[in-house]
């Protein structure tokens, strides 16, 4: 049984025309996330742009999910000289930023493995970036079983920061909802294509009840182009490779530096030359204190 004919029971018995198809079928494809609608494309891309921070003579390194097309787009965005690079896990180049995005979950160790290829490729002063969506936080309206299988698939972040500390990064880490504004049939269209942010686990006829749980429930009462709106909750992980020179890494969390990165961390000896005007206060405050204790 094929899903994708039972998508929009809503539009079954009207047929579009071959125009109007085609153009909805451009859209999808133009996407870089389909079905998530203009104003998550928009909101992405500025929190990758602020977090990477790319200058324009930057060597860009994109791997993950749609890397091709935020490629292009932040190539067009930040005004890159150079041509963000697409490579595999076998063959990494140098890079001033690289961008690892939604890397498959269910094996720590290939992640950890991948993040520590990257990270060795970094120039000093190098940052990477992990965009990651952990199963068991998900905020899409996704139909149970769905939600089951990305719990299971997910790796835990904490190793994560953990193997990142460990190449001596400074680490930060933070979790932004990014507004998702769509239409009904697009987001059943991706549900039903059963891709990202789909586990790919599931079998046809799970993909086909799941979409049937999704019409009968909370999209049950949202009717022709009504929009549908909700947030997805993302986790951002950013590492700054230091140079030789720097000690202490650290991780926080968003921009939050911690009082005291160290515990071993040496004192620093402090002066500050006295003025003539601050010798005479002082002067005059021990003179005060000195009589005070000849009278009692």
């Amino acid at each position: 049984m094929e899903v994708r004919f039972r998508l929009h029971e809503e539009k079954r018995n009207r047929k579009l025309p071959e125009a109007e198809t085609q153009t909805v079928t451009e859209e999808k494809q133009q996407s870089l996330w389909p079905g998530f609608g203009h104003e998550y494309r928009t909101a992405l891309l500025e929190q990758l742009r602020r977090r990477l921070a790319p200058e324009r003579r930057h060597a860009l390194l994109c791997l993950g999910q749609n890397a091709p097309s935020v490629a292009a787009a932040l190539q067009s965005s930040c005004n890159l000289l150079k041509s963000p690079v697409l490579s595999d896990e076998q063959h990494l180049p140098p890079c001033h930023r690289a961008l690892l995005l939604h890397p498959p979950g269910g094996d720590i160790q290939k992640v950890t493995c991948l993040i520590k290829q990257v990270y060795r490729e970094l120039e000093d002063l190098g940052i990477l970036l992990l965009v990651y969506r952990p199963g068991s936080m998900t905020t899409l309206p996704l139909f149970e079983k769905a939600r089951k299988k990305l719990a299971e698939e997910e790796y835990p972040y904490m190793k994560v920061l953990e193997c990142l500390t460990e190449l001596g990064a400074e680490v930060q880490w933070e979790i932004e909802h990014v507004p998702v504004i769509t239409s009904k049939a697009d987001w059943l269209y991706v549900v039903g294509r059963n891709g990202p942010p789909m586990p790919n686990t599931l079998s046809p006829q799970e993909v086909h009840r799941g979409l049937q749980e999704l019409c009968n429930g909370c999209l049950r009462y949202i009717e022709g182009e009504e929009p549908v709106k909700f947030e997805d909750r993302l986790m951002f992980i950013r590492a700054t490779k230091k140079s030789a020179s720097t000690e202490f890494p650290h991780i926080s969390r968003g921009t939050s530096i911690p009082s005291s990165l160290n515990a071993s961390r040496p004192d620093i000896p402090l002066k500050l030359p006295l003025t003539e005007e601050m010798c005479r206060t002082l002067d005059i405050s021990l003179q005060s204190i000195s009589t005070q204790k000849r009278l009692v």
